[in-house]
């Protein structure tokens, strides 16, 4: 059971401000998850390793955000700012870490769980309304001294990459652009690894079973169980047309084009495809083949003719032919774009 399947499953209920909640909910060293701050203070590690976060730093560490420390920390989700216009934006979650009440840190996390929600200038509008912000209790301006912004995408979702590098281009604060699959997730498999090694303190047994739910839920890109059963039943007789190629399903479609991206660019490690398709787009020739004999069905591509030859190695990768649903159509086209050629819906 996975209750938030479950809870999706009805009018597709839970979005972007409930995810948003969720993760808020684990980033806060206030609330009773027992994960203390630690999921916070991964964030602002990856968030420190190409800035330089001094005032959150102690003996080249984070410093300690729980309750027993000097700090405080505060979560506000859907935070209301006002840009220079008048017009509001909401942050969907800021963190403000402050010091004998004076401010240290605001941290502004901006998230989306779908490609296409990505919105143009959304940043830079939303770091022009925090600026704008005087806080509660105390008499500083946020300035770009004490500010920092992550913005949470889905992987890959391109639009997202131009908006960040925008954002990035145009300001000199400590910002990331982090991933659901590849930072989120990975950063909560580290953590209940190093819980049931004795590294860290033990997280309470109810956190533990809806976090791993939780993962569950990113790894399927966030869909209900009505959706997952929708798109296992749907048969998809759509076919495509790709460099000269007709009649390719959209899983064929998927594995000419991935073919094609590693020939053109010489890719030479699985990580770079994987960040231009998404996680679990491909798997390394000899995995895949274990995986297959291990299932009922065929999910990879890995017959012969079918794996790609990494460039400068002898490594082959075989195709997911499973996971190319109408969203990471998109993820399609703006790669068949950068190749240079134009995918076409035959009938």
């Amino acid at each position: 059971m996975n209750i938030f399947k479950i809870l999706s499953s009805g009018d597709g209920s839970i979005k972007e401000p409930n995810i948003s909640a969720f993760l808020g909910y684990l980033l806060d060293p206030n609330k009773e998850h027992g994960l203390k701050d630690y999921l916070l203070k991964l964030v602002l590690k990856k968030l420190n390793q190409n800035n330089d976060l001094t005032n959150l730093i102690l003996n080249e560490n984070i410093v300690n955000l729980t309750n027993d420390s000097d700090f405080k920390v505060e979560v506000e989700l859907e935070k209301k700012v006002t840009i220079n216009s008048g017009s509001k934006n909401d942050i969907d979650i800021v963190i403000k870490i402050s010091k004998d009440n004076k401010l240290v840190f605001i941290l502004c996390i901006e998230n989306k769980i779908r490609t296409k929600s990505a919105t143009e200038n959304q940043l830079i509008k939303q770091l022009e309304g925090i600026r704008n912000e005087k806080i509660e209790g105390m008499e500083e301006i946020i300035n770009t001294n004490n500010i920092g912004f992550a913005y949470l995408t889905p992987t890959p979702c391109h639009k997202c990459e131009d908006e960040y590098k925008k954002f990035k281009d145009s300001n000199n604060i400590p910002s990331i652009h982090l991933s659901w699959t590849q930072d989120i997730y990975e950063s909560l498999v580290d953590m209940l690894e190093e819980e049931s090694k004795g590294k860290i303190e033990p997280i309470f047994e109810y956190s533990k079973y809806t976090i791993k739910a939780f993962m569950n839920f990113i790894e399927t890109d966030f869909q209900s169980y009505k959706e997952e059963k929708s798109h296992i039943n749907k048969k998809d007789t759509t076919k495509w047309s790709f460099n000269n190629i007709d009649n390719l399903s959209r899983a064929k479609l998927a594995l000419n084009i991935i073919t094609k991206y590693v020939n053109d660019n010489n890719c030479t490690t699985i990580e770079e495809i994987i960040k231009i398709f998404g996680s679990n787009s491909v798997m390394l020739e000899n995995d895949a083949k274990a995986k297959d004999n291990n299932s009922n069905k065929k999910t990879y591509y890995t017959k012969d003719d079918e794996l790609i030859q990494l460039s400068s190695s002898n490594d082959k990768i075989a195709v997911n032919s499973q996971i190319w649903t109408i969203e990471k159509l998109e993820v399609l086209r703006d790669v068949s774009k950068i190749l240079g050629i134009k995918i076409e819906e035959v009938n």
